[in-house]
């Protein structure tokens, strides 16, 4: 079932269109994948959808509702989202700004209850944090800092979770935790959308996948359909080679006599 959808979204920046009658579904519980090369609107299209992107035209639907006049601040209950290249500067700890994630529900002057600190004990462990909850965020390693800012999302209990590029420049081990995590919470019944460009990854964590070229929706649908050798290779100008393990393995083509 669909919980979110674009219906025929166009977005231009100054005057360039950017995203071209953009139409695409995410279903409850799965975690898709939205891929595609460099520029082709991925970041666009999930700013749009979480109306923090201005639209020329077409819809946002949530659950058969439309949120096109909504703003971004209405839908924190709803959408939790995960920016690429976060920066933190201050030496908050763990803890705290895990408890971010729940000050949405607060009022501004309300203390969290019970039931705040058991969501933000379950984050905790669910993302291998709990024993290093006190430590400074500015002490910890890039994939340590990452699961931190994704533990500080997943405490929002949204019901489901945009995240942009969230495994850019980790290790292979960090990379493959965090999606881990994502496909979990997927799992349990929430809903992703992940922008990715390791298309060995996304194949074998994406359950859906919406492929882009150039601002339109090359081809949409179960990562099997999508992720073909057709497909990738129409759409990123490169050879491909899919490998019997799942490896997704781009190679440039070469000149005839080469």
């Amino acid at each position: 079932m669909s919980i979110l959808s674009a219906e025929k979204l166009c977005v231009s920046m100054k005057g360039i269109p950017i995203l071209k009658d953009i139409s695409c579904e995410i279903k409850k519980g799965h975690l898709t994948g939205l891929i595609g090369p460099n520029g082709a609107g991925k970041t666009t299209l999930l700013r749009a959808l979480l109306r923090l992107q201005a639209l020329e035209q077409g819809r946002v639907l949530w659950k058969g509702v439309d949120l096109t006049d909504r703003r971004s601040h209405e839908l924190s209950h709803e959408f939790a989202y995960l920016a690429q290249s976060q920066t933190i500067h201050w030496p908050i700890t763990i803890d705290s700004l895990v408890a971010l994630g729940r000050r949405s529900f607060l009022d501004p002057f309300s203390r969290m209850s019970s039931g705040d600190y058991k969501i933000i004990d379950r984050v905790l462990q669910q993302t291998g944090l709990e024993s290093m909850r006190d430590r400074a965020i500015t002490t910890l390693s890039g994939g340590e800092r990452a699961r931190a800012l994704l533990a500080r999302v997943l405490a929002s209990d949204s019901e489901i979770v945009l995240a942009d590029e969230p495994v850019a420049a980790l290790d292979p081990y960090h990379q493959l935790s965090i999606l881990k995590i994502l496909k979990d919470w997927s799992a349990s019944g929430h809903t992703v959308l992940i922008v990715l460009h390791d298309l060995s990854l996304a194949g074998q964590f994406c359950d859906d996948m919406i492929l882009l070229d150039r601002g339109e929706v090359s081809v949409s649908g179960p990562s099997s359909e999508v992720l073909t050798k057709a497909n990738l290779e129409s759409t990123y100008g490169v050879d491909f080679h899919l490998g019997e393990s799942g490896a997704v393995l781009p190679r440039f083509r070469l000149e005839k006599g080469v």
